[in-house]
């Protein structure tokens, strides 16, 4: 059995089913934009961090607005209706039962604090989290620095913690923080985008207690 002390979670498309929400307001800025919308499939292969190379792949120019103006107009139109959401099923179950286990953990996520701790505590999730992380601002920057920060601040020893993501930025977060990492494919990213970086990929959160205990 894997004996970590701490679990870091990133929240979108790990915890929070986002995915249908987040696919959906993309189409409807395309099309407000009169740029082409994408399938699933392709929003799976086009996501990625920086999230301004994911809005360039998904076809816009910024020759008419910023980037951080169409930031905005996804955070409006994210926010509240992301409370309705829903966890992944069985992710209150796997969290309850790594509480069990004695491993602390938290929420690492490249959304913005305030917004992150309105999410968090909606769900319910503040009572099994020692700390959730997030970023000063809404224009998604990375969570490398904020991570590396933590392990630094709290001296952590990084050969004891698993980051659990669903992106292959998530893998590098890890790699940067110089952590285990654990992907689940059934978020932003394709399982087959996930296998190219980390061999440590299983299909969904239920899968991660086996994971541990094997």
């Amino acid at each position: 059995m894997k004996k970590y002390d701490y679990i870091i979670w990133d929240f979108n498309g790990t915890l929070i089913n986002d995915v249908d929400l987040c696919f959906n307001i993309l189409n409807t800025m395309l099309s407000n934009r009169n740029i082409k919308t994408v399938t699933m499939e392709q929003y799976k292969e086009i996501f990625r961090f920086p999230v301004i190379e994911y809005y360039k792949l998904a076809g816009f120019t910024f020759e008419k607005e910023s980037f951080a103006e169409a930031a905005v107009d996804f955070i409006d139109r994210y926010q509240l209706a992301s409370l309705e959401c829903g966890l992944y099923k069985d992710a209150i179950k796997v969290i309850e039962h790594i509480k069990s286990l004695g491993i602390k953990q938290l929420i690492l996520s490249a959304s913005e604090i305030s917004n992150l701790k309105m999410q968090t505590k909606h769900y319910n999730l503040d009572g099994y989290m020692d700390a959730v992380l997030g970023i000063d601002n809404i224009h998604a920057g990375s969570k490398i620095e904020i991570g590396k920060a933590w392990i630094s601040e709290n001296n952590v020893d990084p050969s004891k913690v698993l980051f659990i993501g669903d992106t292959d930025h998530d893998f590098e977060v890890a790699s940067a923080m110089g952590v285990n990492s654990l992907l689940i494919a059934n978020g932003h990213q394709s399982k087959e985008r996930l296998l190219k970086v980390n061999n440590e990929v299983v299909n969904e959160i239920n899968d991660v207690i086996n994971y541990l205990e094997k």
